[in-house]
C-alpha cells in the first residue's frame, strides 16, 4: 500500500467542507476531520490499528445519513468505514510487526489532551462561579476577580499528572 493513500479522503473532505461550508464553522464537522486527519497521519507511519479513528467518523456519517436521511452523507459514510477497514487490514496482514506507540509519545498525547480539555472546562467554571457569585450577592468586581481565579484552579489540577517523578527507583 502507498504510504499516501490515507491522506485521499482527508483532504477531499477537508477541501469539500472549506468549498461548502460558506465560512460557517460546524464542531462537529471538524472533530470528524481531525479523526481522519489522525487516522491519515496513522496509517502513513504504519499503525494499522489507523484505520479505527477514520473509520469513527465513517460512522459518525453513518448515523447522521440515517437520521436525517441524507443519502449522500449515509453513502460515504459507507465507502469511508470499508476504505479504512481494508487499509487497516492490509496494514496489519502486511507482515510488519505490530507497532506500539512509545510509552514516552503516549504520556505526551496524554498531556496534551489533558490541557486542551481544561480550556472548555475553565471556561465553564468560570460562568458558573460569576453567576453563582453575583446570585450570592457578592460584589460585582469581586465576582469577576472570582470568575478569574477560580478556573485558574481547574488548570493547576489538570497539570498535576504533568508532574513526574524522577527520583523513583523500580
Amino acid at each position: 500500500m502507498k504510504k499516501y493513500i490515507g491522506y485521499i479522503p482527508a483532504v477531499i473532505l477537508t477541501a469539500a467542507y472549506m468549498i461548502f461550508s460558506r465560512g460557517t464553522v460546524m464542531p462537529v464537522i471538524i472533530v470528524g476531520l481531525l479523526l481522519i486527519w489522525a487516522s491519515a497521519f496513522l496509517l502513513h507511519k504504519g499503525f494499522f490499528w489507523g484505520g479505527a479513528f477514520g473509520t469513527l467518523s465513517a460512522v459518525g456519517l453513518i448515523c447522521t445519513g440515517i437520521k436525517y436521511t441524507a443519502a449522500a452523507e449515509l453513502l460515504i459514510g459507507i465507502a469511508l468505514a470499508v476504505f479504512y477497514v481494508i487499509c487497516g487490514i492490509f496494514l496489519r496482514k502486511k507482515g510488519d510487526p505490530v507497532k506500539t506507540p512509545n510509552s514516552e509519545a503516549l504520556k505526551m498525547l496524554v498531556r496534551v489532551v489533558l490541557t486542551i480539555a481544561v480550556i472548555p472546562i475553565s471556561m465553564y467554571a468560570a460562568i458558573v462561579s460569576a453567576m453563582f457569585l453575583m446570585w450570592n450577592q457578592i460584589n460585582h468586581v469581586l465576582a469577576y476577580i472570582g470568575m478569574i481565579a477560580l478556573p485558574s484552579l481547574a488548570l493547576v489540577l489538570s497539570n498535576r499528572s504533568l508532574i513526574t517523578k524522577t527520583n523513583q527507583t523500580p
